[in-house]
């Protein structure tokens, strides 16, 4: 900082220090520059990077398109890759030593999980809900007979799994599988089971 002397009411002679204007420091120069940099980096993209962002966007659309319409049992559907695939849906008789609700049944779906995306994913029988009538809840029962039940894990890829889930169902109700696409939107895959 520059000091400049300056006389005071008294008649005595002070030193007192000056700041310097923001515009003569360095670091504010050194924050323009940079802010230059990202704004022409910006400002001059090529017209291949925008067909790229376009045919993406389309890619992208078709694969959330398919997320906008129901499904049967028996649909493939491909979603970034993660193909998920309801084989059956039977309704079993609860065993010997099970307790079920008046009114209620089991219901257990067997579906396939099969990874194209290029990398490990994570698979989670909690990703997927049973909707009764709209309804939404996870598929939680528990049935002393049940065999093959799809367990949480990491699938590589390229590799396939296959298993049972059950939950409780109300007599009479529309069921759905609805199957939650990502965490980060509300974009589902629905499958209608009857």
């Amino acid at each position: 900082m520059a000091k400049k002397i300056v006389r005071g009411d008294d008649g005595k002679e002070y030193e007192v220090r000056v700041k310097k204007p923001f515009f003569k420091k360095w670091w504010v120069w050194v924050l323009v520059a940079l802010l230059l940099f990202f704004v022409i980096g910006a400002l001059s993209g090529n017209s291949d990077n925008d067909d790229t962002v376009k045919k993406n966007k389309t890619a992208k659309s078709k694969s959330e398109d398919k997320l906008d319409k129901e499904h049967k049992i028996g649909d493939k559907v491909s979603y970034k890759g993660y193909e998920i695939t309801v084989n059956s849906i039977e309704f079993p008789k609860p065993g010997e030593y099970d307790s079920i609700d008046d009114g209620k049944k089991y219901a257990e779906v067997n579906i396939t999980i099969n990874n194209k995306t290029g990398e490990t994913q994570s698979y989670n029988p909690y990703d997927f809900q049973i909707s009764e009538d709209g309804a939404r809840h996870d598929f939680d029962a528990f049935r002393s007979e049940s065999k093959d039940e799809l367990h949480s894990g990491d699938l590589d890829d390229g590799a396939t799994v296959s298993g049972n889930m059950l939950a409780e169902v109300k007599e009479g109700s529309k069921l759905q599988l609805v199957y939650k696409a990502s965490i980060w939107n509300d974009k589902t895959v629905r499958f209608n089971l009857e």
